[in-house]
């Protein structure tokens, strides 16, 4: 490990008594999705400005390779897991998840006469944790020794 931000990370979740796994873990993911955010918006003002999309292929585009980065990273990177049809079929389950909580806490929120820049910063979070606590127990979870891979 040789990214400085990285370390002061693992030094300050050893202080707090945080395992050092699921911190790094944690700030793997955080920087993933800064990542995947990044590729969101270049493919979106790509289609839109430079190809001539409408805002909502262009969008369509852009979630496509936002999610696929974030795949990619947080399985060979943020996990250090392996590309594999299990973990891309988890992936999206987790993913499919967190999209229907957020829908559904937004709708509610909506419904509840909250100003819709609130709900953002409500539900952006939401997400991000939906998506982190599924991928640390369901997508990435490791497979026991001794216990068939259905028990895993």
């Amino acid at each position: 490990m040789h990214d400085p931000c990285e370390r002061f990370a693992q030094r300050l979740a050893a202080r707090i008594g945080m395992d050092a796994t699921f911190a790094q873990r944690l700030y793997r993911f955080v920087i993933t999705g800064v990542g995947s955010t990044l590729v969101y918006f270049a493919v979106m003002g790509l289609g839109v400005s430079r190809l001539g999309f409408s805002v909502t292929l262009a969008s369509t585009f852009a979630f496509v390779a936002g999610g696929a980065f974030s795949y990619l990273f947080n399985t060979l990177w943020g996990f250090s897991s392996e590309i594999s049809r299990r973990t891309a079929s988890r992936f999206l389950l987790v993913t499919l998840f967190s999209f229907s909580v957020c829908t559904a806490a937004a709708w509610l929120l909506d419904r509840l006469g909250v100003h819709y820049g609130l709900i953002s910063l409500l539900v952006a979070p939401l997400g991000a944790a939906c998506n982190f606590v599924g991928h640390v127990v369901f997508t990435y979870r490791r497979r026991v020794a001794g216990r068939p891979p259905s028990a895993a």
